[in-house]
């Protein structure tokens, strides 16, 4: 019995035959997917099909070595994808159609967690196939690096005899999605995520990868988006104009400080939720969740025009064709390390491709220890993205020569400094808290900045091991051709 995996279609006819609406003027439908019932009958088709053994099944992994909002992430989840009967239909062997596996390591792997477990259950009542796995971690990495070598690890080691796709997540994105309105933005459900990747499947039966997108929180540290929450703020605080135009969301990296697109400068308008924040909370906003009024949003868009040649992978990754996991191990890197890795496959022959359906970001709660560890966690994230982004692009050129790549990093390390001095300039302009607290964070960045920049070795080691990781792949690669 053949697995339905249809010719490539225009992206109307996409749109037409997934669950996604879009309306007259072009934007996303915020109404329930499933309270249209041309779009809920056409899931629940997708899944008869998978009951019949048409469509492969789905095997979502996530691991986290902290405390994630787990039961955040698994309500969307039921939320969103119940309504078409996915979660409690079988394959024609007996099996749940989907399977999820979360990995616990470091200090979560012998953490009890009552909030967790009642989450899981919730999955498992549901209908879904659970697995919950504690390792021990011991690595000179990030977490997040961690957690990805575990996901290959496992994904590795299991059988896999129905072929699922594999969904490759991290412990932090929910189900739903932001989008603009005419207050801001909302939280809504415009669509059934595992309908929609098996609707990408049919469109492109040849890609190896989907490489998906976020919305809500920016997945970038804080450090390069804090110019222009600044920007929105101290124009706030003044009572100055500031931009509310709907045409801002379609604008590219409109949150992101280090962008080398050509940005609109204005700053924007903030909610009126902002005045009533404490201080603590406003930090936290600038320093962790790096986003005031500049959040991610999906926009009818962005959802129609897919990005070829875009191949940054972050938390939202399917996988179509397992044999990359077998092939290439996720780059050591602090960061920036799951693009490398979609850079690597690419290289290797592989076919990734932009996905455009994404995930929310949740980066909303505060942890009791957050005001203690900022300062730390700041300069770390900063001096790591930039070493991870520079590499990233030097791997992407194709260079040979490590000298280029110091190039690359000197050239974002001044370009970090001019938007820090500028933020620096916004901070010192607030005649209220945090200024002072903002003023020594940033000149503490600064410094961070000029000693990476007389470091002529900082990127040696991560480059080596960037080179045998490649070359492990390259090797493997050989060895599975020649089996």
């Amino acid at each position: 019995m053949a697995i339905i995996t249809g010719e490539p279609r225009h992206q109307s006819a996409s749109i037409e035959s997934s669950t996604v609406r879009l309306l007259p003027d072009g934007e996303i439908d915020p109404q329930a997917w499933w309270e249209h019932a041309p779009r809920l009958k056409r899931a629940q088709r997708m899944t008869r099909q998978a009951e019949r053994g048409l469509r492969r099944p789905f095997h979502i992994f996530i691991a986290t070595d902290r405390k994630a909002p787990v039961g955040q992430v698994v309500d969307s989840f039921i939320r969103a994808t119940s309504p078409s009967k996915l979660l409690s239909a079988r394959t024609p062997s007996g099996r749940p159609l989907v399977r999820w596996t979360l990995i616990l390591g470091g200090d979560e792997a012998s953490r009890l967690d009552r909030s967790r477990e009642e989450a899981l259950v919730r999955l498992v009542d549901a209908g879904v196939e659970v697995q919950l796995l504690r390792k021990s971690t011991e690595r000179s990495c990030s977490g997040i690096s961690s957690a990805r070598m575990s996901v290959i690890e496992e994904i590795r080691r299991m059988p896999f005899a129905d072929n699922p796709i594999l969904l490759w997540l991290d412990d932090d994105l929910a189900f739903d999605v932001l989008i603009p309105d005419e207050t801001g933005v909302s939280c809504v459900d415009p669509w059934s995520f595992l309908h929609e990747v098996w609707q990408f499947h049919d469109d492109e039966p040849t890609v190896h990868i989907g490489l998906g997108d976020v919305t809500g929180a920016p997945p970038l540290p804080a450090s390069s988006t804090l110019r222009s929450n600044l920007l929105d703020l101290v124009t706030r605080i003044e009572g100055l104009p500031a931009r509310e135009d709907s045409n801002r969301w379609e604008e590219r990296d409109y949150y992101y400080d280090l962008s080398e697109q050509v940005r609109h400068g204005s700053p924007w308008i903030l909610s009126d939720e902002i005045s009533g924040l404490t201080l603590e909370e406003l930090l936290h906003r600038l320093l962790v969740v790096g986003c005031l009024g500049r959040p991610l949003v999906a926009t009818g868009a962005r959802l129609t025009q897919r990005q070829p040649g875009r191949y940054v992978r972050g938390g939202n990754t399917i996988i179509f064709d397992r044999r990359w996991i077998e092939v290439v191990d996720h780059p050591p890197l602090l960061r920036r390390g799951d693009t490398l890795w979609s850079q690597m496959v690419l290289k290797l022959g592989g076919r990734p491709a932009h996905f455009p359906i994404p995930l929310r970001h949740l980066r909303d709660s505060p942890d009791e220890t957050w005001a203690e560890n900022v300062r730390a966690s700041w300069l770390r994230r900063l001096e790591s993205d930039l070493v991870g982004a520079s590499i990233q692009r030097w791997f992407s050129q194709s260079s040979e020569s490590p000298e280029s790549a110091l190039k690359i990093l000197h050239h974002r390390i001044r370009l970090h400094k001019r938007v820090l001095e500028e933020a620096r300039e916004l901070a010192s302009r607030m005649a209220v808290p945090p200024s002072e607290e903002l003023v020594a964070l940033i000149d503490a960045s600064i410094a961070t900045l000029d000693s990476m920049m007389h470091d002529s070795n900082i990127l040696e080691r991560d480059i080596e091991s960037l080179s045998n990781t490649f070359q492990n792949a390259v090797q493997r690669l050989d060895e599975m051709k020649m089996s």
